[in-house]
């Protein structure tokens, strides 16, 4: 939920600042397919048909491996290098406690679910989701910042989730603003002209002055052969 409110809100700002979603719409992914397959993949990771630990483990390192290929193939997308970031940080702490995310009693409560760590206390871990205790490792990257008290939006998030909500934030504004690759070849259109009529300008500067004054270019090796010939006389 946190992540569709972070591409709403990027979408309805470039909106706002003169976008449209037809450029969004021309917004070009290098191989999408591997996003698909790398959600996919973590959401099986996480289903109650795979059993905890290393087969768990196994699927959401490689559903990352996947996710992180098709982040590295998108890299020009302003924003996206955020998400792998979140990624990363979210991977630590799972990863350090047997793949599932801990999360916090008091931030439970605040955001009116101490139901659900009343039942991660009794059960032990759910789907990707685990109590946390003093035990835990990399407790600050755990999900212990209560965002939203209200009914259907009671969210707990990592600093992880935050980071990577940041970048699809940045990604649907941006993508929205103004459409990348079309910018991008009218900047350089724009450059190259100046460019090369700059260099023309100087390639061409130093011989129209010359002929303007009439003087011959000077040449350091004749003036010595010449002083040279007039000391033999």
């Amino acid at each position: 939920m946190l992540l569709l409110i972070a591409a709403v809100l990027g979408t309805l700002g470039g909106l706002w600042h003169g976008g449209a979603l037809a450029h969004f719409a021309r917004l070009r992914l290098r191989w999408p397919v591997l996003f698909l397959v790398g959600l996919v993949l973590r959401a099986v990771a996480f289903s109650p048909p795979v059993p905890p630990g290393t087969p768990a483990i196994t699927l959401y390192v490689l559903a990352l491996a996947v996710l992180c290929g098709g982040i590295l193939l998108n890299r020009r997308i302003a924003g996206i290098e955020l998400v792998l970031v979140g990624l990363a940080l979210n991977a630590a702490v799972i990863l350090a406690n047997g793949g599932a995310m801990p999360v916090t009693a008091d931030a439970l409560r605040l955001v009116g679910r101490y139901d659900f760590a009343l039942q991660l206390q009794a059960e032990g871990p759910i789907g990707h989701v685990r109590l946390a205790t003093p035990e835990t490792r990399l407790h600050a990257l755990a999900d212990i910042i209560p965002l939203s008290p209200l009914p259907l939006l009671q969210i707990v998030a990592s600093v992880g989730d935050l980071v990577i909500a940041a970048g699809l934030l940045i990604i649907f504004y941006v993508g929205t603003l103004r459409p990348p690759d079309r910018a991008d070849e009218t900047s350089a259109a724009a450059t190259t002209p100046d460019q090369q009529e700059t260099e023309d300008v100087v390639v061409t500067q130093a011989p129209a002055s010359a002929r303007r004054s009439g003087a011959a270019p000077h040449t350091p090796h004749c003036d010595a052969t010449e002083h040279d010939l007039a000391n033999e006389r």
